[in-house]
Order: structure tokens, then C-alpha cells, then sequence
């Protein structure tokens, strides 16, 4: 019931029947079925004929089968079909099965190369003595009875002996997306092959080269679009019991002959690569053993494509099954393969951030007990906050009442004015957790790839908004969606900088491995050039440089050591805070280009302000100073005792939706008032970046009511609570400055230094406009 083909958060119109429906007239003894299985230098043809029941037709006659295609060597080849080939009862097929030679330049159908040839199948009489074959360039032969036709693609698909996914005998890097069959104004998927080209084209102007069919299989039409763009798709068995998969017998007799139906008519399909037998199933002993069966039958049915027993089975507890051709998982027996997972589990919101985490040790566990292809499954899922523009979008059979109500709820708290800051913020903070999910497993060489959930936006599950393109597969309105924005990760070639850390003291250096992931189809060479230059308006100061030591020959097909970049970082900032971009490239190949930003803050002790008074709590002596017109900066331990209404705030948005997964605390990340002049030492965008990582991870207070906040803690669309972790205000007539960062107690960071250091000279000078007045009883509820 919970399959992506039959629920109603995807496809809401399940009656009747959609695309083309005909009734065909067919001979006596006709084609049945046609199956092409390219192989290295020859082509596996497999005819299924059928002889129909009830005629008096000549059941003792033989036939012949004429194929002919530009890719095969002689053009064309001949099969003979003997009366006794057909099975003795009166409706039975017979399976003629042949190797056909290739041309050796036959074009090869590859990534992004929907190289396709035509096929043309004629069932004739035996020739009659003497009589000459027909030849490729004839005209259809007067004897024809049947015929057939289709497209075909020559490719290899598989693994090679370090457990990498190959095609055409090649490592490449699997950049996948889940479709999960949501089109809100159709209610069910297009079944024409215009509509998925641009569904297809869309995904590929992101850098995805593989889509999964989450628990469905998509139409013929689906697969014909992929052929011609040179996508690679995996469809599933519409199954997603995490319970009980394969334990009747109607569910076994249901799913094997689907699995059997899809292997056979789509098996012309190049860009059918991969197929799975359903999304997070679970089962007993017996079930298991029932999912890996189907394994071994499909395998056996069509060796040309890699087959596994599900994706992300028992969510990876217990380990993979050894005849699986691949695993794709979240975890394997609980060693992570995915940069966060609910509740907020994963290195980027438990590590302290840097360019150089990977899933090596992960991978070592694996290793231990499977030897096979392995990529991240159902990755990313960092939501949005929601674009109510695209109400504009829903004209068809779906009722957006979901962002209806969003909608108003933002409206009632008065969140409307600033609501577009918030997504953009939000959107901001979701790229770079896609981001890092992609070079974490780039910098893990015996990973075949990712698959991401998703770049689409999930009406269902709570409405989970994770995507760069909204449910109706639009573009959302902002930069964060750019499609080359997200593509310049999300490829196959790109150089890696493996930072330590993103956040320096001056008197540091900084310096990194930088390696060459290629996953092209050709070696590259040449040196690696960087610069690091300072962010800032009307400057561009900065050095550059060769990269040293390493390699300038990198190799197709996997990672490749170019050498070290290092320097002395005080020379650049000379006793400022600055946010720095290093930026790495191919010399001679400037679309080989990455960059990441750095911070660099002065190494110079934190002093408190004698004009201010600091304290972790709202006591008498405090009171006192603010109704005498002074100034307090409250910055109590960030911790649930000190603050009790608050959430704990993490570095990343919330994981898919609150409502899936309740067990998280709702935030959506930091939206900053980059201008107030209290970060005038402190270098920032208006969203979440990784100098905030500390500071985001610490608590976030719960307001009465909306204030004007310095640091917004965003909150989930489900609860919209006004949250802040920084803000200001006439209290008893001072001024005060309330902190739930706890900046004291991390004071380890030299950004925490920065900020703290930040605040104090802000504190130092009056405030730069009136600032709101709020009631001392308001201020005294966050803390108890």
C-alpha cells in the first residue's frame, strides 16, 4: 500500500486505464516478443513466436526470422525456425535465440550519450529451394507474415574487481535522483515521451545521470526519453513493506511475474541499468530468502543489468546480501554512508565541520563482508521552507491545501514581510548540505556514487519541501536553484580541496591535500592553479599558485593526488576577520574548477567591555544596572537547564519533514541581519554557513511573540515558533543583549573568539537605531 504507485501523497487517479490501449489482428504464427542482450562484440537476439490456437493452419511448416540493423557486422542476420520448435500444444511459443555479430565501430550508447540504433524483425516462410536471402537495403520481402521493430543501445554495464560500477568497461560516478512518481496536476505520471524529456533534461542540467523510480516502474515512455538523452535509470518493484515483503503466496505469484513482465519489455531499453525489488522492505527469514530468489531470476532471465533484493533493505541493520549485484543504503549495520539521518544523526551535524570527511572507515566495514558496488541511498533530504508562489502552479486534478494552510499560518504570525529572506536562507543552507553529501562521497574511492532524495519537492509525508524544483517539477524561483549551481558538484569531474577545518586564527597556515576526482570518459593532464582572494566589496586582493607535489597526469576512473596547497595566512588578512575564497583548477580545462570559502579571524585576546555587564543570568544586580540606564549582554549556558524554552539547534535543516519524523527538534537554520553593525568584525551572509556550525549546534530560545531578532532561529513549517538565538532591546529602561549561544563556553573556535569579540565592541558604542522596548516578565519567561 505504500508503494510510490498506489498512495495518495504521489499518484491520486488510479482508475481506468493510461497512455495507449489497441487491439491488433495477428497471423496464425506471429511475433511475440524481441529481446536484445548487447554484449562486448556481439548482440544476444532472443524472437519469442507465437502460434495460435484453433487454426488449421500447417503445424509442420518452418520459418525463417530476417534482423536486420546498421549494427550488426553483415547487416542483417538470418534464423531458421524448424517446425518442431514450437512446443506441442496448440498455443505454445517458441524461443529462437542467436548471437549477432557487432560492427567494431558501432557507436556505444554511454553517459550522456543516447547513441540508439534501429532494429527490424520480418517472420517469413522458409525459402524455397534456390532462393536468394534478402539483403539489408530490400524492400520489405512479399513473404513477410509478421514483423517487428524497435530501438536498441550496445553498452556494459557491471562492476569491476574493486567493487566499482563500470559502463562500457568504465568507472563512473553513479549522480542519482529518486523520482517518486508526485504530479499534482495530472495525478499520475506523463505517458508520452515529450514530457519526459523535459522531466529527463531537467534532472541532467542538475548533473544527474541516474534516476531511480522510488518503489514503481515507470512507463515505456520514461525509458525511451532516457535512451535518447543517455540517462541511466532503476526502476523497482512496486513494493515498500518494511514488514512482511514476500511472505504470501499472492504477493510472491503477484511481484515475480511483474518482475519477469518489466525484464521483458523493457529489455531493449539501454538506459534500464538497474532494477531493485522494492524500497525499504523487511521480511522474515523466509521472505528474505524469497527477495533474494528474485534476484537469482532476474539474473538469470537478463544478465545485461545488476539486480539487488531492495534498496536500503532492513534500513541496512542487517548488512547486505551477498547475491545482491549492489547495495545501496543509508547505513550498513549502523556504520553511516549518508552525511545526516533522523534524528540529526550523521558527521554533519555531530562533527565539527571540514572538507575532508569521507566514508573510508564506513566502507572498511563493509568490505568485511561484501566486495561489490556500494552507493548512498535516499541522500540528502534537507528541507526548504515552502514558496507560495507556486499556488499560481495548480490548475488540475490536486488541491494544494496543504500550502493553503501554510500559507495562512505564516500570514497569522506575521511572517509574510520577511517570509522570501527565509526560504532564500533556508535554500542557501540545503545546497551546502548537498554539497558536502556529494564530496564526502567523492573522497571515498570505493563508493560508486549517491542517490538523492531528491531535487523535487514531496506533497506528501508531512509535505516534505527538500527539492531545488517544487512538486511540479518547476524551478523554484531563487539562486540557491540554479541548476549550474548545483551541477558544479554534481559532476563528474571535479578537484577536491580536503580542508581540515574551514575557520582559522591568522597566525595559522593554511594548508590541504588537493586530488582530482575524474570520473570522466578520458584522462586529463596538467597543472592544478589556485588563488585565495579576499570576499569583499571593491577588493580582490589575493595569491595564487601551482599546486605542489603531487601528480599532473590524473587518470579516468578515479581519484588522483595533485599535491598540497600551503601559505602562511597572516600576510593576507593583516589583523581582520575576512572571509576567504580559495579557488582550484585544471589548468587548460577551466571547467574543472571548484572553490571554497574560508574564515580568518585575528588571534588576539577577547576583552570584556567595563561599560557593559555581562552575566548568564537575569539576577537582582542586573536589574538594578538596566533601570539605571545601563547596558547588560545576557549570555546564559546554552544549555536546556539555563533555557528552557528553547530547541537545540543543529548546523543543517530539518531531515525530509517534521511531520515524517516528529523526533527532531524542527529547525531550519540561522537567518542572520548580515548588516547590523554588531558583525561588523564578524564576516557574514545572511544564511547559515560553516563559520556558524558551533554556534548553530547550540540552543535557540523560544520567544513569547515575534521581536525583531539579530540571529533568527527558522523553525519548521509545522510549528513556526518565534525562536532566536541573538537579539536587543530597552528593558527597565538599559539596554540589553540577550545570547543563547552560550559564545563563553566556546571560546575553543577561534569564530566563537571572533563573534564574542564582535559583540563587545558593538557593546561599546550606542546602537545604531531605537531598539525595541520588551517587558522584563517577557524576557525572565525564556528562562523559566
Amino acid at each position: 500500500i505504500n508503494s510510490s504507485a498506489a498512495t495518495d501523497e504521489t499518484q491520486t487517479n488510479w482508475n481506468g486505464i493510461l497512455g495507449q490501449i489497441r487491439i491488433i489482428e495477428k497471423p496464425f504464427v506471429h511475433i511475440a516478443g524481441v529481446c536484445l542482450y548487447p554484449g562486448k562484440d556481439t548482440v544476444q537476439a532472443v524472437v519469442d513466436l507465437r502460434r495460435k490456437a484453433g487454426t488449421k493452419g500447417d503445424l509442420k511448416e518452418d520459418y525463417r526470422i530476417l534482423l536486420q540493423s546498421e549494427a550488426f557486422m553483415d547487416g542483417q542476420a538470418l534464423l531458421s525456425v524448424p517446425s518442431d520448435a514450437f512446443e506441442q500444444a496448440p498455443e505454445k511459443n517458441a524461443r529462437i535465440c542467436a548471437g549477432i555479430p557487432l560492427r567494431k565501430d558501432a557507436l556505444r550508447w554511454d553517459e550522456y550519450e543516447g547513441n540508439l540504433y534501429k532494429v527490424y524483425i520480418r517472420l517469413m516462410h522458409a525459402a524455397a529451394e534456390g532462393e536468394s536471402e534478402p539483403d539489408i537495403k530490400a524492400a520489405l520481402p512479399g513473404d513477410c507474415i509478421d514483423s517487428w521493430e524497435s530501438t536498441f543501445g550496445i553498452r556494459l554495464f557491471g562492476a569491476n574487481d574493486a567493487g566499482r560500477l563500470t559502463l562500457n568497461d568504465r568507472v563512473f560516478f553513479l549522480r542519482g535522483e529518486a523520482n517518486c512518481a508526485a504530479f499534482p496536476e495530472t495525478g499520475h505520471e506523463p505517458m508520452d515521451v515529450t514530457a519526459w524529456k523535459e522531466i529527463m533534461e531537467k534532472y541532467r542540467s542538475y548533473g544527474v545521470n541516474c534516476v531511480r523510480f522510488h518503489s514503481h516502474c515507470p512507463p515505456e515512455a520514461a525509458f525511451a526519453a532516457a535512451d535518447a538523452l543517455g540517462m541511466m535509470v532503476q526502476p523497482e518493484l512496486s513494493m515498500w513493506n518494511p514488514r512482511s515483503a514476500l511472505t504470501r503466496e499472492e504477493q510472491i505469484s503477484t511481484y515475480e511475474n511483474e518482475l519477469l513482465c518489466i525484464l521483458r519489455t523493457y529489455a531493449n531499453h539501454p538506459s534500464f541499468v538497474m532494477l531493485t525489488m522494492g524500497n525499504e522492505l523487511n521480511s522474515t527469514v523466509e521472505g528474505l530468502l524469497e527477495l533474494r530468489r528474485f534476484v537469482c531470476l532476474a539474473r538469470n532471465t537478463d544478465p545485461t543489468r545488476l539486480y539487488a533484493n531492495g534498496s536500503n533493505v532492513t534500513y541496512g541493520e542487517q548488512g547486505c546480501d551477498p547475491e545482491n549485484d549492489f547495495y545501496t543504503a543509508h547505513a550498513h549495520r549502523g556504520h553511516m554512508l549518508r552525511a545526516t539521518s533522523s534524528p540529526m544523526t550523521g558527521h554533519l551535524n555531530q562533527e565539527y565541520p571540514s572538507a575532508d570527511h569521507n566514508y573510508n572507515a564506513s566502507m572498511k566495514e563493509v568490505r568485511k563482508e561484501y566486495a561489490k558496488p556500494v552507493f548512498g541511498f535516499e541522500v540528502g533530504q534537507y528541507e526548504v521552507l515552502p514558496d507560495f508562489r507556486q499556488l499560481d502552479n495548480y490548475h488540475g486534478v490536486t488541491l494544494p491545501v496543504n500550502y493553503e494552510l501554510m500559507q495562512e499560518r505564516v500570514r497569522e504570525r506575521g511572517l509574510d514581510r520577511i517570509w522570501e529572506k527565509y526560504i532564500e536562507a533556508s535554500g542557501e543552507l540545503s545546497l551546502i548540505g548537498y554539497r558536502e553529501e556529494t564530496e564526502a562521497v567523492l573522497r571515498t574511492p570505493s563508493m560508486s556514487g549517491l542517490s538523492f532524495l531528491g531535487l523535487q519537492d514531496f506533497p506528501g509525508q508531512g509535505t516534505a519541501l527538500v527539492g531545488m524544483l517544487d512538486a511540479n517539477l518547476k524551478q523554484k524561483p531563487y539562486a540557491f536553484a540554479k541548476p549550474e549551481r548545483f551541477s558544479s558538484f554534481f559532476t563528474s569531474v571535479l578537484p577536491l580541496v580536503l580542508l581540515e577545518k574551514y575557520t582559522y586564527s591568522e597566525e595559522e597556515e593554511l594548508h590541504a591535500q588537493v586530488q582530482i576526482a575524474n570520473y570522466g570518459k578520458e584522462d586529463l593532464q596538467g597543472s592544478v592553479l589556485w588563488t585565495l582572494s579576499v570576499q569583499e566589496e571593491g577588493t580582490q586582493p589575493g595569491i595564487s599558485g601551482i599546486v605542489k607535489g603531487g601528480t599532473e597526469t590524473f587518470p579516468a576512473g578515479c581519484v588522483s593526488d595533485a599535491g598540497k596547497v600551503q601559505f602562511p595566512l597572516i600576510s593576507l588578512v593583516k589583523g581582520r576577520a575576512r572571509r576567504l575564497t580559495l579557488s582550484v583548477w585544471l589548468k587548460d580545462y577551466p571547467q574543472v574548477f571548484n572553490e571554497y570559502s574560508v574564515w580568518v579571524y585575528p588571534d588576539v585576546p577577547v576583552r570584556k567591555q567595563e561599560n557593559v555587564h555581562e552575566t548568564t543570568r537575569l539576577d537582582e544586580k542586573a536589574f538594578e544596572i538596566l533601570r539605571h540606564g545601563g547596558c547588560v549582554y545576557l549570555s546564559p549556558p546554552s544549555t536546556r537547564d539555563a533555557i528552557p524554552n528553547s530547541i537545540r539547534g543543529q548546523f543543517s535543516t530539518d531531515f525530509w519533514s517534521v511531520g515524517t519524523f516528529a523526533d527532531q527538534e524542527g529547525g531550519m537554520g540561522l537567518y542572520i541581519d548580515r548588516e547590523h553593525p554588531v558583525f561588523k568584525d564578524f564576516p557574514t551572509e545572511c544564511h547559515t554557513n560553516w563559520q556558524w556550525w558551533a554556534m548553530a549546534s547550540q540552543r535557540a530560545m523560544i520567544l513569547p511573540r515575534q521581536w525583531d531578532t539579530i540571529i533568527t532561529q527558522m523553525d519548521s513549517i509545522c510549528y513556526l515558533r518565534p525562536m532566536a538565538m541573538l537579539f536587543e532591546c530597552r528593558c527597565e529602561g538599559g539596554r540589553l543583549l540577550v545570547s543563547s549561544m552560550g559564545l563563553q563556553d566556546l571560546q575553543q573556535y577561534p569564530e566563537a573568539r571572533a563573534l564574542q569579540a564582535s559583540i563587545y565592541h558593538y557593546l561599546s558604542s550606542e546602537p545604531g537605531k531605537t531598539l525595541q522596548k520588551i517587558p522584563s516578565e517577557d524576557i525572565l519567561g525564556i528562562f523559566r
